[in-house]
């Protein structure tokens, strides 16, 4: 954090990681994801056990690998999970979908090639009443739209549900965890107008579906 060399902390992240007590494990995670990047060589060692603990019981254990893909993946490590992060975008915890959203964000961004591969998973997640979910979901393809604009047209289809989303935000009461400052979830209505933005430019009929919401 300072700016010194953290060789000599990595190697043993990679041991903390492969530990078997969770609590040793989050110290290894936290430390791949501050000392780590890209370009640091000692990343590859934890692939395999990443996956692992991606099939792991344990959701907390599964939230970890997730967010150190997240955080830190490199092109290969990508291509060696990225089927694991679709198959948790399906989960039944609504906290390991948030989680496997974030990571298919950085996933799309080191290997845009597979981005069709999530289409299936993204489309539930649309539908997904968890506030987390779906605006982890959103970003997602707020990021497809930015990196490759071709899939926008498939996109166009979800017009309609995010009008719904946006509208049920607007005309439902008052829910304390999401509200700032009177307002339901800005975070998530911003993101969501930004996405209606980038799908409804240069069609006239997704503009047409949009007005109303937007008026």
């Amino acid at each position: 954090m300072l700016g010194y060399p953290t060789a000599f902390g990595q190697v043993e992240c990679t041991k903390l990681v492969a530990a078997p007590s969770y609590t040793e494990k989050r110290i290894g995670y936290l430390g791949i994801n501050m000392l780590m990047d890209q370009t640091s060589d000692v990343l590859m060692l934890v692939t395999n056990q990443i996956k692992r603990d991606l099939n792991a019981r344990e959701t907390y254990v599964s939230a970890l690998g997730l967010t150190a893909i997240a955080e830190c993946s490199t092109e290969e490590m990508c291509r060696e999970l990225y089927t694991e992060v679709i198959r948790l975008m399906r989960s039944s915890s609504s906290y390991i979908r948030t989680r496997a959203a974030l990571a298919a964000i950085r996933t799309i961004k080191n290997i845009p090639d597979v981005i069709e591969d999530f289409y299936e998973a993204i489309t539930q997640c649309l539908e997904d009443k968890h506030q987390g979910v779906l605006m982890a979901t959103v970003t997602l393809c707020c990021e497809i739209c930015r990196i490759d604009d071709s899939h926008i047209p498939w996109m166009r289809k979800f017009v309609q549900p995010l009008c719904r989303q946006l509208k049920n935000l607007l005309m439902s009461g008052y829910a304390p965890e999401y509200e700032i400052g009177g307002v339901k979830d800005p975070f998530l209505q911003v993101k969501i107008i930004e996405l209606l933005g980038r799908i409804g430019h240069g069609s006239s009929e997704a503009s047409d579906e949009m007005s109303d919401v937007l008026a």
